[in-house]
């Protein structure tokens, strides 16, 4: 994970054949209709339990690894973004107002928050807030 300080400056190294990487998967997130399962716990031969936990999608995990490729999840300290949080909180946020810095720092927030509460990354898949971050993203690379 690339720095805070140092990111615009990574940012500004990214190609448009690498960015085009990301946007190429929009029309698979538009059009999936599941984006992971949660698999329920589960009773082993030795009478242990699993813990459930959720089972992303192969879209999922290939944004997840794209984004990683491309290392767009800067390191920060996300969980004191309370700027982010509460943005991600809103259905009707127009993340089309934010600059691709800003949007990047939604990555890190939404994959290391999964860490935390499984299953936050498959939400922000299914309530739109990964494509809608994207595609403003997408926007701000066209200017």
């Amino acid at each position: 994970m690339i720095e805070l300080e140092k990111f615009q400056d990574h940012l500004n190294t990214i190609k448009q054949e690498d960015w085009e990487k990301l946007f190429i998967k929009l029309p698979e997130i538009e059009s999936a209709n599941s984006f992971g399962d949660e698999i329920e716990s589960q009773q082993n031969e030795d009478r242990t339990f699993t813990f459930p936990y959720w089972n992303n999608s192969f879209i999922v995990d290939e944004v997840c690894s794209i984004i990683n490729e491309l290392q767009l999840a800067p390191n920060f300290d996300w969980n004191s973004w309370e700027e982010g949080r509460l943005i991600l909180k809103r259905k009707d946020f127009d993340f089309t107002t934010l600059d691709t810095f800003t949007l990047c720092k939604f990555f890190t927030t939404i994959i290391r928050a999964n860490r935390f509460i499984d299953g936050y990354l498959v939400y922000n898949f299914e309530n739109g807030n990964v494509f809608k971050i994207i595609s403003a993203i997408k926007q701000n690379q066209l200017v």
